[in-house]
């Protein structure tokens, strides 16, 4: 049942903050390198686009005035943007690229064990750019599930649920990694 309150806990936040978040707040990555802050900032406003579109789907099939497929397309294509931006970022120099505390990996591994995902990442979580690449890599699966989802499921099912655990743990890192590299900025 806390799961059940907590993602709509979660989904609530999301639909009534999107508009007002910034990149700054959202999955950014804080860097004394400008390019690495201003190309961090389009990354995350991308990212904050789609949840926006995500929700707006979900809003239009709440009202019974659509399936709010569009809206999902455009999401999962805002997702696809936003981790490739967010992948070409991890190269840059200057890209933040310390150690993760044993705290902020154990933080990480909980929460994703938590959501029930199964995820095989392409980097450990060693490192900020690790935990930033994976980052970028979990938008690719929830682009990839709001797809299937779509194709699988109608009007009378319940869209969220194929997706939730994922938003929540693109919600958790969009927290979790400006905290962190913010942390060591001073």
């Amino acid at each position: 049942m806390t799961g059940v309150i907590r993602i709509g806990s979660l989904s609530a936040f999301a639909i009534i903050l999107s508009p007002m978040l910034s990149a700054g707040e959202f999955g950014n990555a804080f860097s004394s390198h400008e390019v690495v802050q201003e190309q961090s900032r389009i990354a995350s406003a991308e990212a904050i686009g789609a949840i926006q579109n995500l929700m707006e789907g979900l809003r239009l099939r709440e009202l019974g005035q659509s399936e709010g497929s569009e809206a999902f397309l455009q999401a999962a294509e805002q997702l696809f943007t936003s981790s490739k931006l967010m992948s070409d970022l991890t190269e840059l120099e200057g890209f933040p690229s310390f150690d993760l505390t044993g705290d902020e990996q154990q933080e990480i591994l909980e929460h994703l064990s938590t959501t029930g995902i199964s995820v095989d990442f392409p980097n450990s979580f060693r490192t900020f750019r690790d935990a930033y690449a994976n980052f970028a890599h979990l938008q690719v699966i929830l682009a990839e599930q709001i797809l299937t989802s779509l194709d699988a499921v109608g009007a009378d099912e319940r869209f969220y649920g194929r997706i939730a655990s994922y938003v929540e743990a693109l919600f958790f890192f969009a927290d979790f990694l400006p905290r962190s590299s913010q942390a060591r900025m001073g």
